[in-house]
């Protein structure tokens, strides 16, 4: 969604309309570089209305973007990455963060081990089947579990 503040007038923009005309016949985005850095995208308007429609301002989705901008915007990415290379130094100790990573991986996953199962755990469990014998009826519970199935509890789709 476009606001005022967010509009430029370009009727006294000769040159920039021409790009906008090439834009819109071809059907394909171009790039505006300044002093060799790309500066903004003029989009035809049916990938504009898709961006807007899918993304925030503050963030383009980098799938929903033409190919060139994609490749721009990772390597964009790829260089903030280089770029903070080095920017923890001074403020952590690297090789006692190396010991610490190191040891809680030795930590295991799980907090206790698992215990042998006894005969006594089997025969629990033997002795357990078949309690619910006349407390329930089983045809019954499997006709109305597969019917609640068949209950539709999403919300509807408004598009």
């Amino acid at each position: 969604m476009t606001s005022p503040s967010d509009t430029i007038d370009i009727d006294d923009l000769p040159e920039l309309l021409r790009l906008i005309a090439d834009v819109r016949l071809r059907g394909e985005f171009r790039l505006l570089r300044w002093k060799g850095e790309i500066v903004a995208a003029l989009v035809p308007p049916d990938i504009a209305t898709s961006l807007d429609a899918k993304s925030d301002r503050s963030r383009l989705e980098p799938t929903s973007l033409p190919p060139l901008l994609r490749r721009e915007k990772m390597e964009a990415n790829r260089q903030a990455f280089r770029d903070s290379a080095g920017s923890w130094k001074g403020l952590i100790d690297a090789e006692k963060f190396l010991v610490d990573n190191a040891e809680s991986r030795r930590i295991p996953g799980r907090p206790f081990p698992r215990r042998e199962k006894t005969e006594a755990d089997y025969a629990s469990f033997r002795s357990a089947a078949g309690s619910w014998k006349g407390t329930i009826d089983a045809d019954q519970f499997t006709k109305e579990n597969y019917e609640s199935r068949r209950i539709d509890t999403r919300p509807p789709v408004d598009g």
